[in-house]
């Protein structure tokens, strides 16, 4: 006895556009990636200059006690799609440190990069220790918004090191 019998079939034939799909999706992800490293690059070197000048200002109001401040150095700890944050240090007498930040506002409202990208929006932070706080959102940090807020947020430093150095005044 035969059978015959008949088998249709459809051919394995993919009806999507998967992988142009996904490959798409990589170039997409990759561009908005390289704007957003691009624009937090430049931020970066805007915000350090603010620092740098914010830097010039403070160092006239204490160099009149003495006191000098470091330089502008990135701090590479809390570096994010290429924006990096910048500080300089004040050293007092004995072991008494400030250190000044300056670390941008992510703008989560723009709409050409999923990434975190900084467009401009800074805040300017103070702490006080001889350590750099390895996150400057801690407790142990403060927001100023200009120069007299850092001096008041150093001023039983700056008193010690007047009755330190008293002769000189």
């Amino acid at each position: 006895m035969t059978y015959k019998f008949k088998v249709n079939y459809e051919p394995f034939i993919s009806k999507s556009n998967i992988i142009n799909s996904i490959i798409d999706e990589v170039k997409d992800d990759d561009s908005q990636l390289r704007l957003t490293q691009s624009i937090n690059k430049k931020t970066t070197k805007i915000h350090n200059k603010i620092l740098k000048d914010f830097r010039k200002v403070i160092v006239g109001e204490i160099g009149r006690l003495g006191i000098n401040a470091g330089d502008v150095i990135k701090y590479s700890y809390n570096e994010t799609n290429n924006y990096v944050e910048s500080y300089f240090s004040i050293k007092m007498d004995g072991e008494l440190h400030y250190n000044i930040f300056i670390t941008a506002n992510s703008d989560r409202n723009f709409d050409d990069s999923r990434y975190t990208t900084f467009t401009g929006d800074y805040i300017i932070k103070i702490s006080k220790g001889q350590e750099i706080p390895r996150y400057i959102n801690c407790s142990d940090v403060k927001t100023i918004k200009n120069i007299d807020d850092a001096l008041s947020f150093m001023s039983d430093g700056l008193r010690c090191h007047i009755r330190i150095n008293k002769d000189r005044f």
